[in-house]
């Protein structure tokens, strides 16, 4: 299908894949707030749709969000909202000022009622949230989609090695006291990349902040992972779990929402129960040296499927997908493009 076809899409997400190749890049790289939603303002004129990123939050000054509010006003190209992991609370500015708690679900409603409209979508992680996310933020169901997330291993991935410890990392949404109760009478090591911060642990278990290079050595490192998640309107920690898969990592993440999306049990990963108990079970199930072979066959298949399924191309053609559906149909009914696209699903490997 040549761009004509497709229509005219521009994007603030900036991508060397192939099928990005024909979207216009609004670049925010080096500019300003003001001189940014000026250029989506002037560059969004001729086009049809323009995909942004939903999840450029308070570090980002919420650019973004706020270029879709710019996009309602005037000729009105669809916007395309990806990654739209919010809350009703934004626990980075609640860290500056503990007073925001009280009036950021309000805050947050309204800035929603500012940028929606009918020609407005948003896409969302997971198959559970979408409607979910309409009814939280009284938005059009119809334009809710559930674009499944991408590992996010660009770099050369090797040397990867399955040492003789437990990783963790990460701090969206995360429930560390899940695995330091489990592993207090395990006997592994289980090494903690985040700022949570507990005291009196064992000298087995730590707990530290690490510079992103030293957070993936220890990730390549690690014999399994574990993600112990809160249960939360939103789901979280797809981009680690699916790191770790990729890296043929035994996965162990507790069965919250948007997990089941991704993973498996039994097949590419282990769900369990959200208990320090089920995390010190699968630890020790995955530990039995006569498990080890079915150990070794989640690992690949779950490596396989990631490699597949969750690439950086099958999520922006997914989000292509979305874009030209509204050019063609000029309508929301976006059903049918919701979760895995058939040529990336395929069966499981």
């Amino acid at each position: 299908m040549t761009a004509t076809d497709q229509g005219r899409v521009a994007s603030s997400l900036w991508s060397d894949e192939a099928v990005w190749r024909d979207v216009h890049l609004i670049d925010r790289r080096g500019i300003g707030l003001l001189a940014y939603l000026r250029a989506v303002h002037g560059q969004s004129r001729d086009q049809d749709v323009v995909i942004l990123n939903g999840a450029l939050g308070f570090a980002h000054r919420y650019c973004d969000i706020l270029a879709a509010l710019v996009l309602k006003w005037g000729r009105r190209p669809w916007v395309v909202l990806v990654d739209c992991t919010w809350e009703q609370k934004s626990r980075s500015l609640e860290k500056r000022a503990r007073w925001l708690s009280w009036v950021m679900p309000a805050v947050s409603k309204a800035m929603v009622r500012m940028i929606d409209h009918d020609k407005l979508v948003y896409c969302v992680l997971s198959s559970s949230e979408r409607e979910e996310f309409a009814d939280r933020w009284k938005v059009d169901a119809d334009r809710v989609v559930f674009t499944p997330f991408c590992h996010t291993m660009y770099e050369n991935r090797h040397p990867n090695s399955h040492g003789n410890y437990v990783f963790a990392g990460g701090n969206s949404l995360r429930d560390y006291p899940l695995v330091t109760k489990a592993f207090r009478d395990l006997d592994i090591d289980l090494r903690m990349a985040t700022s949570y911060r507990e005291d009196n642990l064992p000298a087995h278990i730590q707990c530290r902040s690490l510079p992103h290079e030293a957070y993936m050595d220890e990730l390549r490192g690690a014999r399994h992972v574990v993600v112990p998640l809160e249960q939360s309107t939103r789901s979280a920690g797809q981009q680690t779990y699916l790191n770790a898969m990729l890296l043929e990592k035994l996965v162990i993440v507790n069965d919250v929402r948007g997990v089941r999306d991704y993973i498996d049990d039994g097949e590419t990963g282990l769900i369990v129960d959200s208990t320090p108990d089920a995390f010190a079970a699968a630890i020790r199930w995955a530990e039995a040296p006569e498990n080890s072979g079915a150990v070794d066959i989640i690992r690949q298949r779950a490596a396989a499927l990631v490699e597949r399924r969750h690439s950086l191309t099958a999520y922006l053609s997914q989000v292509r997908a979305v874009a030209s559906h509204l050019i063609r149909r000029g309508t929301t009914d976006l059903r049918a493009l919701d979760g895995y696209p058939a040529e990336v699903h395929g069966p499981s490997a």
